[in-house]
């Protein structure tokens, strides 16, 4: 599963008038791994505030690659994943809602331990809130039949006096075909520095009756 949650654009959420255009990518590290994805977004006004946007973004596994490259795995079992979404958004007040579905596509390892590839379809919804300038809730999901997985991300975050990001907790929960995974954390995000917007996150991670650290890092540009 992709470690991107670019619907919402970040904690800001609110884009501005006209056309707007982002370019994300991000790197997910487990223990034993490191997943890396990327991708686009494009939004345009339809009138009455609300905003049409499509999206496409894809990753691929690092450890895998490198356990091919070793000749340990085949190219395809290299874990992989592609998404395509059209959807709407709109700000109401403190509160931005964005929701999309399209096709995916997911290179897999199944139950026999060979990999597959799978066709499917993706929904990605976004909803954030902030009542101050200091202050924001965003909570995000992304189901995809292709992996047939259930993504999901809590995240708070507080900008301290002064300081041009905002701290908080974040939980995420996802569930597989053959995996689960719960994750509790801390996040630092919406950091702005020059063009790019940074975030980082990191915390701890239990899957199969393992614990191990985790860590997040995400940037985007917005046009």
């Amino acid at each position: 599963m992709s470690a991107l949650t670019p619907a919402g654009a970040g904690a800001e959420g609110f884009l501005p008038p006209g056309l707007a255009a982002v370019v994300f990518s991000a790197v997910d590290i487990e223990a034993s791994t490191a997943f890396v994805s990327a991708g686009g977004k494009l939004s345009l006004p339809m009138g009455e505030g609300w905003r049409a946007f499509a999206l496409a973004a894809g990753g691929l596994s690092l450890g895998d690659m490198r356990r091919a490259r070793d000749g340990k795995i085949g190219l395809f079992d290299i874990a992989a994943d592609f998404r395509m979404f059209a959807g709407a958004e709109k700000s109401f007040g403190a509160v931005f809602a964005s929701l999309g579905a399209g096709p995916s596509v997911a290179q897999i390892v199944g139950r026999r331990g060979f990999g597959v590839v799978r066709g499917g379809l993706a929904v990605h919804a976004d909803i954030w809130f902030r009542p101050t300038d200091t202050l924001y809730g965003a909570w995000t999901t992304i189901a995809d039949s292709a992996q047939k997985s259930l993504w999901t991300r809590l995240r708070l975050g507080w900008r301290p006096p002064g300081m041009p990001f905002f701290i908080g907790p974040e939980a995420s929960a996802n569930r597989g075909e053959t995996s689960r995974k719960w994750r509790a954390g801390l996040h630092l995000s919406e950091w702005k520095i020059g063009p790019l917007t940074l975030s980082v996150s990191g915390g701890w991670q239990r899957e199969r009756r393992r614990n191990a650290p985790y860590g997040t890092v995400t940037t985007y540009v917005t046009f």
